[in-house]
Protein backbone atom coordinates (compact mmCIF):
# COMPACT_ATOMS: atom_id res chain seq x y z
CA UNK A 1 0.00 0.00 0.00
CA UNK A 2 2.75 2.37 0.68
CA UNK A 3 4.12 1.63 -2.79
CA UNK A 4 0.66 3.18 -5.29
CA UNK A 5 0.44 5.97 -2.29
CA UNK A 6 4.31 7.13 -2.87
CA UNK A 7 3.31 7.21 -6.87
CA UNK A 8 -0.11 9.16 -6.47
CA UNK A 9 1.49 11.60 -3.88
CA UNK A 10 4.74 12.08 -6.18
CA UNK A 11 2.58 12.22 -9.43
CA UNK A 12 0.27 15.30 -7.32
CA UNK A 13 3.34 16.57 -6.24
CA UNK A 14 4.38 17.46 -9.89
CA UNK A 15 1.14 17.76 -11.24
CA UNK A 16 -1.01 20.02 -9.14
CA UNK A 17 0.46 21.00 -5.66
CA UNK A 18 -1.82 23.19 -4.74
CA UNK A 19 -5.11 20.30 -5.12
CA UNK A 20 -4.20 17.28 -2.77
CA UNK A 21 -6.43 15.00 -5.22
CA UNK A 22 -4.33 12.20 -4.14
CA UNK A 23 -5.45 11.77 -0.74
CA UNK A 24 -8.87 10.83 -1.67
CA UNK A 25 -8.28 8.64 -4.73
CA UNK A 26 -5.23 6.53 -1.98
CA UNK A 27 -8.64 6.58 0.28
CA UNK A 28 -10.85 4.61 -2.14
CA UNK A 29 -7.70 2.10 -2.50
CA UNK A 30 -6.86 1.53 0.81
CA UNK A 31 -10.59 1.13 1.69
CA UNK A 32 -11.18 -1.47 -1.18
CA UNK A 33 -7.72 -3.39 -0.18
CA UNK A 34 -8.58 -3.43 3.47
CA UNK A 35 -12.22 -4.99 2.59
CA UNK A 36 -10.34 -7.93 0.47
CA UNK A 37 -7.98 -8.34 2.96
CA UNK A 38 -10.69 -9.22 5.31
CA UNK A 39 -12.59 -11.32 3.39
CA UNK A 40 -14.38 -9.37 0.80
CA UNK A 41 -14.99 -10.45 -2.65
CA UNK A 42 -13.50 -13.03 -4.50
CA UNK A 43 -12.51 -15.71 -4.75
CA UNK A 44 -15.00 -17.38 -2.07
CA UNK A 45 -12.78 -19.66 -1.12
CA UNK A 46 -10.64 -17.89 0.65
CA UNK A 47 -12.70 -15.63 2.24
CA UNK A 48 -12.70 -16.92 5.92
CA UNK A 49 -8.97 -17.80 5.43
CA UNK A 50 -8.74 -13.91 4.88
CA UNK A 51 -10.76 -12.81 7.48
CA UNK A 52 -9.16 -14.74 10.10
CA UNK A 53 -5.33 -13.24 8.81
CA UNK A 54 -6.78 -9.75 9.24
CA UNK A 55 -8.21 -10.25 12.19
CA UNK A 56 -9.77 -7.37 11.88
CA UNK A 57 -12.62 -8.13 15.10
CA UNK A 58 -14.90 -5.41 16.12
CA UNK A 59 -14.83 -4.93 19.86
CA UNK A 60 -17.40 -3.52 22.23
CA UNK A 61 -17.34 -0.44 24.05
CA UNK A 62 -15.64 -1.65 26.93
CA UNK A 63 -13.13 -3.13 25.17
CA UNK A 64 -11.89 -0.53 23.06
CA UNK A 65 -11.61 1.35 26.59
CA UNK A 66 -9.77 -1.65 27.95
CA UNK A 67 -7.56 -2.22 25.29
CA UNK A 68 -6.22 1.63 24.71
CA UNK A 69 -6.18 2.41 28.04
CA UNK A 70 -3.28 -0.39 27.80
CA UNK A 71 -1.76 0.58 24.72
CA UNK A 72 -1.75 4.29 25.86
CA UNK A 73 0.53 3.76 28.78
CA UNK A 74 2.80 1.82 27.21
CA UNK A 75 3.22 3.95 24.18
CA UNK A 76 3.71 6.90 26.72
CA UNK A 77 6.65 5.37 28.25
CA UNK A 78 8.43 4.63 25.28
CA UNK A 79 7.61 8.67 24.46
CA UNK A 80 8.90 9.72 27.87
CA UNK A 81 12.47 8.00 26.67
CA UNK A 82 12.41 9.23 23.57
CA UNK A 83 12.08 12.56 24.53
CA UNK A 84 14.82 12.11 27.39
CA UNK A 85 17.38 10.55 24.43
CA UNK A 86 16.30 13.75 21.87
CA UNK A 87 18.12 15.81 24.60
CA UNK A 88 21.27 14.20 23.81
CA UNK A 89 21.58 13.14 20.61
CA UNK A 90 21.13 14.80 17.28
CA UNK A 91 17.03 14.84 16.47
CA UNK A 92 16.21 12.53 13.80
CA UNK A 93 13.51 15.02 11.78
CA UNK A 94 14.15 15.16 8.49
CA UNK A 95 14.42 19.36 6.77
CA UNK A 96 13.95 19.42 3.61
CA UNK A 97 14.60 21.26 0.84
CA UNK A 98 11.79 21.31 -0.84
CA UNK A 99 9.20 24.54 -1.71
CA UNK A 100 6.84 24.43 0.77
CA UNK A 101 3.74 22.85 -0.27
CA UNK A 102 0.39 24.20 0.16
CA UNK A 103 -1.31 23.98 3.88
CA UNK A 104 -4.22 21.71 2.35
CA UNK A 105 -1.70 19.84 0.84
CA UNK A 106 0.16 19.28 3.81
CA UNK A 107 -2.38 18.17 5.72
CA UNK A 108 -3.53 16.07 3.38
CA UNK A 109 -0.57 13.99 2.87
CA UNK A 110 0.59 14.00 6.48
CA UNK A 111 -3.21 12.05 7.78
CA UNK A 112 -3.13 9.95 4.43
CA UNK A 113 0.76 9.02 5.35
CA UNK A 114 0.25 7.93 8.83
CA UNK A 115 -2.99 5.68 7.54
CA UNK A 116 -1.30 3.92 5.10
CA UNK A 117 1.36 3.35 7.44
CA UNK A 118 -1.18 2.07 10.20
CA UNK A 119 -2.72 0.47 7.96
CA UNK A 120 -0.74 -1.79 5.82
CA UNK A 121 1.96 -2.33 8.74
CA UNK A 122 -0.96 -3.97 11.13
CA UNK A 123 -2.76 -5.69 8.65
CA UNK A 124 0.95 -7.02 7.55
CA UNK A 125 2.52 -7.36 10.19
CA UNK A 126 0.40 -7.91 13.50
CA UNK A 127 -2.51 -9.78 11.35
CA UNK A 128 -1.28 -11.81 8.26
CA UNK A 129 2.41 -12.13 9.16
CA UNK A 130 1.91 -12.64 13.41
CA UNK A 131 -1.51 -14.84 12.89
CA UNK A 132 0.11 -18.08 11.67
CA UNK A 133 2.95 -17.79 13.73
CA UNK A 134 1.32 -17.85 16.59
CA UNK A 135 -0.87 -20.73 15.85
CA UNK A 136 2.49 -22.65 14.64
CA UNK A 137 4.82 -21.20 17.17
CA UNK A 138 2.77 -19.71 20.02
CA UNK A 139 2.60 -15.79 20.88
CA UNK A 140 6.10 -15.02 22.22
CA UNK A 141 8.05 -15.94 19.07
CA UNK A 142 5.15 -14.78 16.71
CA UNK A 143 5.02 -11.12 18.74
CA UNK A 144 9.35 -10.81 18.60
CA UNK A 145 8.98 -12.04 14.59
CA UNK A 146 6.77 -9.44 13.91
CA UNK A 147 8.29 -6.65 15.70
CA UNK A 148 11.63 -7.35 13.85
CA UNK A 149 9.96 -7.14 10.50
CA UNK A 150 8.28 -3.95 11.61
CA UNK A 151 11.83 -3.01 12.86
CA UNK A 152 13.77 -4.07 9.53
CA UNK A 153 10.73 -2.13 7.29
CA UNK A 154 12.09 1.64 8.66
CA UNK A 155 15.43 0.73 7.53
CA UNK A 156 14.38 1.71 4.19
CA UNK A 157 13.79 5.13 5.55
CA UNK A 158 17.34 6.48 5.86
CA UNK A 159 20.35 6.88 8.22
CA UNK A 160 18.27 9.41 10.15
CA UNK A 161 16.24 6.65 11.64
CA UNK A 162 19.02 4.42 13.23
CA UNK A 163 18.75 6.04 16.32
CA UNK A 164 14.71 4.87 16.61
CA UNK A 165 15.16 1.73 15.51
CA UNK A 166 15.13 0.89 19.35
CA UNK A 167 11.48 2.48 19.98
CA UNK A 168 9.95 0.79 16.44
CA UNK A 169 11.42 -2.58 17.74
CA UNK A 170 9.29 -1.63 21.58
CA UNK A 171 6.71 -0.07 19.51
CA UNK A 172 6.15 -3.60 17.88
CA UNK A 173 6.12 -5.58 20.55
CA UNK A 174 3.60 -3.45 21.70
CA UNK A 175 1.48 -3.69 18.81
CA UNK A 176 2.17 -7.25 18.73
CA UNK A 177 0.81 -8.26 22.13
CA UNK A 178 -2.21 -5.88 22.34
CA UNK A 179 -3.18 -7.41 18.89
CA UNK A 180 -2.76 -11.07 20.57
CA UNK A 181 -4.49 -10.05 23.86
CA UNK A 182 -7.54 -8.27 22.48
CA UNK A 183 -7.94 -10.63 19.43
CA UNK A 184 -7.76 -7.58 16.71
CA UNK A 185 -5.04 -5.52 15.14
CA UNK A 186 -8.21 -2.47 15.28
CA UNK A 187 -6.51 -0.91 18.97
CA UNK A 188 -2.95 -1.56 17.44
CA UNK A 189 -4.04 0.57 14.37
CA UNK A 190 -5.86 3.32 15.96
CA UNK A 191 -2.41 3.78 18.20
CA UNK A 192 0.09 3.22 15.77
CA UNK A 193 -2.31 5.97 13.44
CA UNK A 194 -1.83 8.60 16.16
CA UNK A 195 1.89 7.79 16.84
CA UNK A 196 2.24 8.27 12.69
CA UNK A 197 0.58 11.42 12.64
CA UNK A 198 2.35 13.33 15.56
CA UNK A 199 5.51 11.68 14.08
CA UNK A 200 5.10 12.87 10.71
CA UNK A 201 3.25 16.41 11.74
CA UNK A 202 6.67 16.85 13.32
CA UNK A 203 8.76 15.99 10.28
CA UNK A 204 6.70 17.91 8.04
CA UNK A 205 6.22 20.72 9.80
CA UNK A 206 9.63 20.63 11.00
CA UNK A 207 9.09 21.37 14.53
CA UNK A 208 11.72 20.50 16.96
CA UNK A 209 10.33 19.53 20.86
CA UNK A 210 13.55 19.30 22.25
CA UNK A 211 16.69 21.08 21.25
CA UNK A 212 19.76 19.45 21.05
CA UNK A 213 22.66 21.21 22.53
CA UNK A 214 25.11 20.62 25.42
CA UNK A 215 22.95 18.88 28.52
CA UNK A 216 22.19 21.89 30.91
CA UNK A 217 20.87 21.43 34.60
CA UNK A 218 17.57 22.33 33.58
CA UNK A 219 17.63 19.63 31.11
CA UNK A 220 19.50 17.08 33.01
CA UNK A 221 16.25 18.13 35.43
CA UNK A 222 13.65 17.32 32.43
CA UNK A 223 16.13 13.96 31.87
CA UNK A 224 15.20 12.44 35.24
CA UNK A 225 11.42 13.56 35.35
CA UNK A 226 10.89 11.92 31.88
CA UNK A 227 12.58 8.68 32.87
CA UNK A 228 10.59 8.50 35.90
CA UNK A 229 7.47 9.27 33.57
CA UNK A 230 8.37 6.47 31.46
CA UNK A 231 8.97 4.30 34.50
CA UNK A 232 5.33 5.11 35.75
CA UNK A 233 3.80 4.69 32.48
CA UNK A 234 5.99 1.12 32.23
CA UNK A 235 4.42 -0.13 35.36
CA UNK A 236 1.10 0.42 34.85
CA UNK A 237 1.44 -0.44 31.11
CA UNK A 238 2.78 -3.87 32.68
CA UNK A 239 -0.29 -4.24 35.17
CA UNK A 240 -2.93 -3.44 32.51
CA UNK A 241 -1.27 -5.82 30.11
CA UNK A 242 -1.36 -8.62 32.36
CA UNK A 243 -5.17 -7.18 33.57
CA UNK A 244 -6.21 -7.22 29.75
CA UNK A 245 -4.59 -10.81 29.04
CA UNK A 246 -6.05 -12.04 31.89
CA UNK A 247 -9.65 -11.19 30.72
CA UNK A 248 -9.02 -12.75 27.65
CA UNK A 249 -7.89 -15.91 29.34
CA UNK A 250 -3.90 -15.79 28.10
CA UNK A 251 -4.90 -17.26 24.98
CA UNK A 252 -5.42 -15.55 21.15
CA UNK A 253 -8.90 -14.77 20.65
CA UNK A 254 -10.67 -16.40 17.74
CA UNK A 255 -13.71 -18.18 16.74
CA UNK A 256 -13.99 -21.62 15.78
CA UNK A 257 -14.14 -20.64 12.17
CA UNK A 258 -10.83 -18.64 11.99
CA UNK A 259 -9.60 -21.89 13.89
CA UNK A 260 -11.05 -24.22 11.25
CA UNK A 261 -9.07 -21.81 8.46
CA UNK A 262 -5.57 -21.76 9.74
CA UNK A 263 -5.71 -25.47 10.73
Amino acid sequence: MVGPWSILASLNLHTTPSLPWSAPVMAVYLWSAWRYAGGIGPPRSTREFRRALLRARALTLREWRTCLHTGVLAIAALWSLYGVVSIYIPAHIQRTTTTALPIQSMVAAVLMSALVAAVSEEAGCRGYMQVPLEKRFGPAVAIASSAIVFTAIHLGHGASVLQLLPFYAAAGVVYGLLAYAAGSILPALVLHFIGDLILFSLRSFHIVLWKTQKPSSWQNTYATLGVASAVVFMVGSVLAFRRLLRQRGGVFSRTQTQRNCLD
